[in-house]
């Protein structure tokens, strides 16, 4: 997870290490999260297109105000 600083620059802040990709996983990833860190209100919350994040996130920390889809760079 990234948070960006008053700069505009993004700051990574949290790490999931995982074998797998899927809404048990994630979910139990942004329960520690929240737990640790308490709710997270975001306005934008940017993920790759798989609906996990952000079925995930909203089941855990609430609907974000915006969702953006970033650009996979191969």
């Amino acid at each position: 997870m990234l948070t960006i600083d008053e700069f505009g620059a993004g700051c990574p802040e949290v790490f999931c290490i995982s074998n797998r990709i899927d809404s048990i996983a994630i979910s139990q990833f942004f329960k520690s999260v929240k737990g640790k860190m308490g709710l997270i209100p975001a306005k934008i919350l940017m993920s790759d297109d798989a609906p996990t994040y952000i079925n995930s996130w909203t089941k855990i920390m609430g609907k974000p105000q915006h969702h953006l889809i970033c650009k996979l760079a191969y």
